[in-house]
């Protein structure tokens, strides 16, 4: 990791990575009405600060009892919004999904232990974090949507920093001609909670990484004897403040997703995982919650 980088400021609160080292009076995440500042008022902190932290922060790997290619990496103790990104391990090159804010030379040996990365797609800005050092560590291509192009704190030299356009990101090695075809990881835009907030699918393993895009609600996570009107997943548009999205939203959330098959679900937070029939509980989950936002005739329930 270069040097220079353990003293960039970092919000405290959301955990994205400013090109600066002094000077910052907000962070524009935390100021958009989807964030927040907390009472206490706007902290930095930086990699150094946090290596050194008497927290000793570390990150844990954990293995998908189902499959020991998906792998969650979390920091501990909770750091920032504290989510999770996944490295997707495959014989066409490893691929992170969303990242988080900790990095330290003990992530990286592990990292290049499972093959290290060579694609980090990120799903909306709230998981900016450090990614442009990760991606520097790793010497991967750093994927972010294009909409959300504006709420980069940190660019780097710009060499690793991709910005996709369009509905779909195809992540493949594959020469161009047979990418769309050949492509295992499919990034896809659905919008909603910002314009650009996406989606990673797996195909081969019928997985749908999710993030916050669709967010696993606590209903979802028993599934005996379910009434009628139980969700399973959630669209907001700010969740720390319970701001919903509006139901043509929604519904253009699950347009993305229609036409691709699903089993499972992986979330961003730890235990949000919802595996097998994930595709049709998405659209159950969405009916109901168009349905309680008082739209009886939306389209939706054509679907």
């Amino acid at each position: 990791m270069d040097p220079s980088a353990l003293d960039l400021l970092i919000c405290s609160t959301c955990g994205i990575q400013y090109n600066v080292t002094s000077g910052l009076e907000s962070c524009k995440i935390c100021d958009d009405p989807r964030q927040y500042v907390p009472p206490s008022g706007q902290s930095w902190t930086t990699l150094r600060s946090l290596q050194a932290s008497p927290n000793e922060y570390q990150n844990t790997f954990t293995t998908d009892p189902d499959n020991p290619n998906l792998i969650s990496i979390q920091t501990t103790p909770k750091l920032a919004i504290g989510q999770r990104a996944f490295l997707c391990r495959s014989d066409h090159g490893n691929v992170l999904w969303d990242c988080i804010t900790y990095l330290a030379d003990e992530t990286i040996q592990r990292v290049n232990s499972l093959g290290g990365i060579h694609t980090i797609v990120i799903s909306h800005p709230h998981y900016f974090s450090t990614s442009i050092q990760w991606a520097e560590a790793f010497n991967a291509d750093l994927y972010i949507s294009a909409e959300d192009e504006g709420w980069l704190g940190n660019r780097g030299d710009g060499s690793k920093l991709k910005l996709w356009e369009g509905n779909r990101l195809y992540i493949s090695d594959h020469p161009a001609e047979q990418r769309d075809e050949m492509a295992d990881f499919v990034a896809i835009k659905t919008g909603g909670h910002f314009p650009g907030s996406s989606v990673l699918w797996w195909k081969s393993t019928k997985k749908l990484l999710i993030a916050d895009t669709i967010l696993v609600v606590p209903s979802g996570l028993y599934r005996v004897n379910r009434l009628p009107g139980t969700v399973s997943y959630t669209f907001m548009w700010s969740y720390p403040n319970f701001i919903p999205l509006p139901p043509d939203d929604v519904h253009g959330i699950w347009k993305a997703i229609k036409d691709i098959d699903f089993e499972d679900t992986h979330g961003a937070f730890t235990g949000h995982e919802i595996k097998g029939n994930s595709k049709a509980m998405v659209l159950e989950s969405a009916k109901i919650i168009v349905k309680a936002s008082g739209y009886l005739e939306h389209p939706i329930f054509l679907e």
